[in-house]
């Protein structure tokens, strides 16, 4: 394994996106994005305490503050989206190492949510590509796994086309216990 996420301060860019930690100027931009009624449903939140529907100021501020702590104590690395071309922050990427009973151990769990004016094949295409082959780097495994309802028919186009197969087994939660399908598997 190359370096660790959670000691490192990971920035990467492409034309079209930074990807960077995140930082308390985000929290504007990061309200629009988990307050966008045509993302919030194709946002992963298996296993996850709630929806991520934040709708006011102060709850993306309190689900920043706990993102900080996840990555201070290695439980998650969660990453601002930027797009260049205005400097807006316009989603996040959540990425971890999961350790697991199920046919999902010891893969990388990524997350990506996106206000909805970005999910769109280009704009996925392009974050894939940068993104992707930096997993490896930090977390050692060539194994990525990535949710997409049927709904969202332009991340998955994108999935597909870069390599990301669907799995016909279940993600079984490890706080819940229930059974989570859609996702996708990524191996190099």
């Amino acid at each position: 394994m190359g370096k660790n996420i959670y000691q490192s301060n990971p920035r990467f860019q492409n034309k079209l996106f930074a990807i960077r930690r995140i930082t308390k100027s985000d929290a504007n931009d990061l309200l629009e994005v988990y307050s966008d009624k045509k993302s919030i449903p194709l946002f992963n939140s298996d296993n996850c305490q709630h929806d991520f529907s934040l709708d006011t100021l102060d709850m993306i501020e309190k689900e920043m503050k706990f993102w900080k702590d996840a990555y201070k104590n290695g439980w998650f690395a969660r990453l601002a989206i930027v797009d260049r071309s205005n400097n807006k922050t316009i989603g996040t990427f959540e990425l971890f190492l999961r350790k697991a009973i199920d046919s999902f151990n010891d893969c990388v769990v990524l997350r990506m949510d996106l206000k909805s004016e970005y999910e769109n094949e280009e704009t996925i295409d392009s974050l894939l590509d940068l993104l992707v082959p930096k997993i490896s780097d930090y977390f050692g495994k060539k194994k990525v796994i990535t949710k997409a309802i049927p709904l969202a028919k332009e991340r998955i186009n994108s999935l597909v086309r870069y390599g990301f197969k669907l799995s016909k087994r279940k993600l079984i939660g490890s706080e819940d216990n229930k059974e989570y399908d859609d996702y996708y598997v990524y191996s190099k």
